[in-house]
Protein backbone atom coordinates (compact mmCIF):
# COMPACT_ATOMS: atom_id res chain seq x y z
CA UNK A 1 0.00 0.00 0.00
CA UNK A 2 1.33 3.53 -0.85
CA UNK A 3 -0.35 6.52 0.60
CA UNK A 4 -0.04 10.02 -0.77
CA UNK A 5 -1.48 13.41 0.17
CA UNK A 6 -4.32 12.63 -2.59
CA UNK A 7 -5.08 8.98 -2.47
CA UNK A 8 -4.50 5.56 -0.68
CA UNK A 9 -3.11 3.07 -3.90
CA UNK A 10 -3.10 -1.15 -3.10
CA UNK A 11 -1.08 -3.02 -5.08
CA UNK A 12 -2.00 -6.84 -5.36
CA UNK A 13 1.24 -9.47 -5.54
CA UNK A 14 2.26 -9.22 -8.84
CA UNK A 15 2.48 -5.47 -8.37
CA UNK A 16 -0.62 -4.37 -10.07
CA UNK A 17 -2.85 -1.43 -8.76
CA UNK A 18 -5.94 -3.28 -7.44
CA UNK A 19 -7.63 0.41 -5.85
CA UNK A 20 -7.28 3.60 -5.78
CA UNK A 21 -9.05 5.95 -2.66
CA UNK A 22 -8.69 9.22 -2.96
CA UNK A 23 -9.06 11.40 0.52
CA UNK A 24 -12.99 12.18 -0.67
CA UNK A 25 -13.75 8.73 -0.65
CA UNK A 26 -13.93 8.18 -4.18
CA UNK A 27 -12.57 4.99 -4.96
CA UNK A 28 -11.29 3.39 -8.23
CA UNK A 29 -11.01 -0.35 -8.75
CA UNK A 30 -8.78 -2.37 -11.04
CA UNK A 31 -8.80 -5.92 -12.32
CA UNK A 32 -6.38 -7.98 -14.56
CA UNK A 33 -6.28 -11.57 -16.32
CA UNK A 34 -3.77 -14.35 -15.94
CA UNK A 35 -1.30 -11.99 -18.09
CA UNK A 36 -1.37 -9.41 -15.87
CA UNK A 37 -3.12 -7.28 -18.20
CA UNK A 38 -6.29 -4.92 -17.00
CA UNK A 39 -9.38 -6.63 -17.97
CA UNK A 40 -11.68 -3.92 -15.92
CA UNK A 41 -11.92 -0.65 -13.99
CA UNK A 42 -14.70 0.01 -11.79
CA UNK A 43 -15.17 3.49 -11.58
CA UNK A 44 -16.62 5.48 -8.53
CA UNK A 45 -20.13 5.33 -9.93
CA UNK A 46 -19.92 1.69 -10.41
CA UNK A 47 -19.69 1.66 -14.17
CA UNK A 48 -17.44 -0.96 -15.48
CA UNK A 49 -14.89 -0.21 -18.46
CA UNK A 50 -13.53 -3.65 -19.48
CA UNK A 51 -10.63 -4.25 -21.98
CA UNK A 52 -9.96 -7.10 -24.20
CA UNK A 53 -6.63 -8.16 -25.87
CA UNK A 54 -5.23 -10.50 -28.92
CA UNK A 55 -2.55 -13.24 -28.86
CA UNK A 56 0.03 -10.74 -28.60
CA UNK A 57 -1.12 -8.52 -26.03
CA UNK A 58 -2.39 -5.65 -27.95
CA UNK A 59 -5.72 -4.21 -26.37
CA UNK A 60 -8.13 -4.98 -29.22
CA UNK A 61 -11.42 -4.05 -27.19
CA UNK A 62 -12.17 -1.58 -24.69
CA UNK A 63 -16.00 -1.62 -23.82
CA UNK A 64 -18.43 0.98 -21.67
CA UNK A 65 -22.07 1.07 -21.27
CA UNK A 66 -21.67 4.17 -23.29
CA UNK A 67 -19.66 2.60 -26.29
CA UNK A 68 -17.25 0.19 -27.86
CA UNK A 69 -13.71 0.90 -28.81
CA UNK A 70 -12.51 -1.09 -31.39
CA UNK A 71 -8.43 -1.17 -32.03
CA UNK A 72 -6.81 -2.39 -35.93
CA UNK A 73 -2.92 -2.90 -34.91
CA UNK A 74 -0.28 -3.04 -38.35
CA UNK A 75 2.46 -4.77 -35.94
CA UNK A 76 3.12 -2.51 -33.16
CA UNK A 77 0.91 0.36 -34.71
CA UNK A 78 -2.56 1.42 -33.97
CA UNK A 79 -3.76 1.14 -37.75
CA UNK A 80 -7.04 2.20 -36.86
CA UNK A 81 -9.59 3.00 -33.83
CA UNK A 82 -13.30 2.81 -33.89
CA UNK A 83 -16.16 2.79 -32.00
CA UNK A 84 -19.99 2.20 -32.15
CA UNK A 85 -22.69 3.48 -30.00
CA UNK A 86 -25.95 3.26 -31.12
CA UNK A 87 -25.01 1.22 -34.20
CA UNK A 88 -22.88 4.17 -35.14
CA UNK A 89 -19.84 3.11 -36.47
CA UNK A 90 -17.24 5.90 -36.51
CA UNK A 91 -13.56 4.91 -37.97
CA UNK A 92 -10.00 6.96 -37.03
CA UNK A 93 -7.47 6.28 -39.65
Amino acid sequence: MLETQEATFTYDDEGNLVQKVEKTGVTWKYEYNGNGMMSKVIKPDKAEVTFKYDSLGRRVEKSSDERTMRFVWDGNTILHEYFSKDNFINLKT
